[in-house]
């Protein structure tokens, strides 16, 4: 037994090739070693045979045990933050047949529809879960999250406004900050001008606001606050301005519908569908649209076709990954989706049906409401004489989910310290004295800020209950009326208005939803776990996923991602914590980051590494933004030259245009490699304007391009960057460093080179490293 030779390291289990293998392949090459083989397929001046410094790895049980250790440094308190993140119930059923099953874990983006018609199910499911929701003609096969999906709305009502020259978007103050900084971000790129105000009085106003191309409401508003926007939607349709509603989807199951308001674009998150909270992401965006606007739709579209035999067969129908093809004419940069939580999402709907998500919906708002006229009634006890009072309820209108009360700098300070100790989190907002509003941590505030308020604000979720909402209640009226030594009487307390307050927060008939929801068949037959788990597995049967075989399409990102890597995704401590909790609550997740940081940097080369992109395309335009602020920061805002090879990755063309470049392109000669001479005459061509070449290291071709030191010289000698889109750089890893030989920055796919599951076309992870230079203006956070 002794005798018996076991190795139990996870290379030896998770690398595909055995050494039998190995040694036949490579006596079929001809070569004697793997070694050989890297100096004769990647070209000699990039190589680093340097060793990595980087931690010794571990075991899988060693892994797994120093990840529980350090999940414990993660304080999972009751969220009532919202902002767009809600805590949910996620079935079991869907948790263990969906987001732990590797058949949907490792299929790959749906190219081939023939290997991918269950996939392709799922998604047309959930494309008509968000149509049913929202009224609206066509939704797309899922976005990356809220702020891009809301970005890409903008671009969207760009390239359809009606006059050349409206330049402007409206955005109501109401709306969720991060979403704002998303669409600020995107609108100086492409030359745009973001006016924020108040909705209601840009309403009375319209007929006299020049050159605004669109509006973005949310709905309901960050202050939990619904409105009826109908008569809005028509006076902006009469001015040619498109209407943008960021909704959120579980609302609208009560709401009147942005559809049914007259709604152009609609855009939002379907976190709220089942999608843990995972610290802010991958969640699953939407985009729906009304008809005419369909083919300037964003990533994809899942369409109803034919075979040859007449039989139904689904495919990509409509996909503006045409940047393959149109390049920099193509309308968005998007070239995938978040089809594995769009898939969990829709499971979600089809489990729970019209009437589940109903009440739902019903249960969010019903305690949302029973806790504003908690508030309502302390408010009146603290004032029955009109006196001047300790808090001012904030929203006093309707409400779907969120109650808000406003209190002075130093009152909001304690009170918020309560709730803490009570491992409850409300968001926190600063009210300036000049009225602004912002996100807001006690801690990171420096500033003697007595003249402003605090709003403490509770957003209720699925997981919420009555006693949630009386502890709620508790901690008010113990800090109020013990906290202040108020003695009120019984006797004292006001006697409540029961025709108001049967009232009062509650939603009127004129806004509440006025057609049924969800009325296609497939959301009305699943609702038993046994039924749901046999329609699930009967998809899989239309799926050809690593599970089944090798899928040489797209071999780039195809490995079967290990199952003690993916195991923490579903711990709860990791899972359950939402991404504006106070920083203290999140040192786990904090010190993860901060490693990888390390461990990229170590092995790119680069100096500092950002992990806000959430996907490769959204890499390519953070890192050609940081570009353009470098160039503007040394007065240079003329450099929006930017050369690209015909070699490189499909999106680089339209990420140029996004990010306000203009591309130009570089061809390459027979082999595949860049034509030298022609890139040295457009070098000499556009020196003063030139701002930056993009490389795609190794091509889309397959081909290691020659003399990649020599040209990163040839640019910088020009005074612009070289940017290295990171999509291959599995075949860097360990033997080549790009920072090394010339690169100014790169994104990486972290579902290609490493971990990330690719999910059939998502989640995916774009994070960007730069060199030192680059570092300032690497992408920061509106709230730290």
């Amino acid at each position: 037994m002794n005798s018996i030779k076991q190795n139990n390291s996870f290379c030896e289990r998770h690398v595909g090739p055995r050494q039998k293998e190995i040694q036949n392949m490579l006596k079929t090459l001809g070569l004697k070693s793997l070694d050989e083989l890297i100096t004769q397929s990647a070209p000699k001046e990039i190589l680093n045979c340097s060793t990595l410094n980087l931690p010794k790895p571990l075991s899988e049980r060693s892994a797994l045990k120093a990840l529980k250790k350090l999940a414990q440094k993660n304080k999972i308190f009751k969220n009532y933050i919202g902002m767009g993140y809600y805590e949910t119930h996620l079935p079991s059923v869907i948790q263990r047949n969906i987001l732990e099953n590797h058949v949907w874990l490792s299929a790959y983006t749906p190219y081939q529809s023939e290997i991918s018609q269950g996939r392709l199910q799922a998604l047309l499911n959930f494309q008509t879960m968000i149509t049913e929701l929202s009224e609206m003609d066509m939704a797309n096969a899922s976005l990356l999250d809220e702020g891009t999906a809301t970005a890409e709305a903008m671009s969207l009502a760009f390239n359809n406004r009606a006059e050349e020259v409206a330049k402007n978007v409206f955005v109501d103050k109401n709306i969720f900050p991060q979403t704002l900084e998303v669409l600020k971000t995107r609108a100086h790129s492409l030359g745009l001008k973001i006016i924020i105000g108040n909705a209601q009085d840009f309403e009375k106003n319209m007929a006299t606001q020049g050159n605004i191309f669109c509006s973005v409401i949310q709905y309901p508003d960050s202050t939990g606050a619904v409105y009826d926007w109908e008569g809005f939607c028509k006076k902006a349709s009469h001015k040619k301005i498109i209407t943008i509603f960021v909704a959120d989807l579980l609302s609208l199951c009560l709401l009147k519908t942005p559809g049914s308001m007259g709604a152009d674009i609609v855009a939002g998150s379907c976190q709220r569908l089942g999608v843990p909270l995972f610290f802010g992401g991958p969640h699953a965006g939407y985009i729906a649209v009304r008809e005419k606007y369909a083919r300037s739709l964003p990533g994809r579209i899942v369409g109803v076709s034919k075979d040859r035999h007449g039989e139904v067969a689904l495919r990509l129908a409509i996909q503006t990954r045409e940047q393959h093809i149109r390049r920099e004419r193509a309308t968005s940069n998007i070239c995938t989706a978040q089809a594995l939580l769009a898939v969990l999402s829709s499971m979600f709907a089809i489990y729970h049906g019209p009437q589940g998500l109903k009440a739902i919906a019903h249960h969010v708002h019903l305690l949302a409401r029973k806790l504003a006229l908690a508030l309502n009634d302390i408010e009146q006890a603290l004032n029955p004489n009109k006196q001047k009072i300790m808090f001012l309820q904030k929203n006093k209108g309707l409400l779907f989910d969120t109650v808000q009360v406003v209190t002075g700098y130093k009152v909001g300070q304690a009170l918020y310290k309560q709730f803490l100790e009570k491992q409850i989190n409300p968001a926190l907002y600063l009210v300036e004295p000049d009225k602004q509003v912002r996100p807001y941590f006690f801690e990171n505030q420096k500033n003697n800020l007595e003249g402003a308020n605090i709003i403490l604000s509770f957003s209720i979720n699925e997981t919420t209950k009555q006693e949630d909402i009386e502890e709620i209640v508790a901690i008010f009226k113990n800090f109020f009326y013990e906290s202040q030594n108020i003695n009120l009487k019984k006797e004292n307390n006001p006697s409540p208005n029961t025709k108001q307050t049967s009232t009062m927060f509650s939603i009127p008939k004129n806004l509440l939803r006025g057609t049924p929801c969800l009325k296609h068949p497939i959301f009305n037959t699943y609702h038993s776990e046994t039924n749901l788990l046999r329609y699930i597995h009967q998809l899989q049967k239309g799926e050809l996923s690593l599970t089944h075989s090798m899928i040489p399409l797209g071999s780039c990102t195809m490995k079967l991602n290990s199952a003690v890597e993916l195991a923490p995704v579903s711990w709860q401590k990791f899972s359950a914590l939402h991404p504006f909790a106070p920083p203290w609550q999140s040192k786990a997740y904090q010190e993860l980051i901060a490693d990888l940081e390390n461990y990229l940097s170590e092995i790119t080369g680069f100096d500092g590494v950002s992990f806000q992109p959430n996907a490769g395309s959204q890499g390519e335009y953070a890192g050609l933004l940081m570009i353009r602020k470098y160039h503007e920061a040394k007065g240079q805002g003329n450099k929006k030259i930017c050369l690209i090879p015909s070699s490189a990755h499909g999106t680089n063309p339209v990420s140029a245009v996004m990010a306000g470049f203009c591309p130009v392109t570089v061809p390459c000669d027979k082999q595949g490699l860049i034509s030298r001479e022609d890139l040295k005459r457009q070098i000499q061509k556009h020196k003063k304007d030139l701002g930056a070449l993009m490389l795609t290291f190794p091509s889309t071709f397959g081909v290691f391009e020659q003399g990649i030191p020599e040209i990163c010289e040839w640019i910088h000698s020009a005074g612009a960057l070289v940017y290295l889109d990171g999509a291959n750089m599995n075949s860097l890893v360990g033997i080549s460093r790009p920072a090394k030989w010339g690169a100014d920055l790169c994104h990486l796919n972290l579902h290609k080179t490493f971990c990330i599951p690719h999910g059939g076309g998502g989640p995916g992870v774009g994070p960007v490293a730069v060199t030192k230079k680059l570092k300032p203006f690497l992408p920061g956070h509106f709230c730290l």
